[in-house]
């Protein structure tokens, strides 16, 4: 009766063990290729300039001027595939774009739905 108790208690802990492993790899998120400062510029319904920082984790905190020099900054998320996104809440715009894996340009598109203005937006990484 013991040696079945340790037997289980020993496969038990195994595909715990196992299990666990097998789930942090698939949630780890390889961006620190993507890592580092980014500065560009946007136009369409507004125009202005931006810059970002990505962390190794893939977040991304971004600043900008509008044209009319209102300041604003914004949160968002950089994934292993360099597609990025964030938020800026003072203006309420979000940016959505993609990171090239060669050159580290970056394009994509802004969208502001309270304003109804949208455009496009470059950069480069620094």
């Amino acid at each position: 009766m013991k040696r079945i108790t340790i037997l289980l208690t020993t496969m038990l802990f195994s595909i715990a063990l196992i299990t666990s492993c097998s789930k942090d790899a698939a949630t780890t998120v390889d961006t620190t290729k993507f890592a580092g400062n980014y500065a560009g510029t946007y136009i369409g319904g507004d125009a202005g300039t931006w810059t970002c920082t990505i962390d190794t984790k893939g977040v991304i905190t971004a600043n900008g001027v509008t044209s009319s020099a209102d300041p604003f900054s914004g949160v968002g998320t950089c994934d292993a595939n360099g597609k990025i996104n964030f938020g800026a809440t003072d203006i309420e715009a979000t940016f959505n774009g993609q990171i090239n894996v060669s050159t580290f340009a970056i394009t994509g598109t802004w969208n502001n739905t309270s304003s109804q203005i949208s455009g496009t937006f470059v950069g480069t990484k620094k």
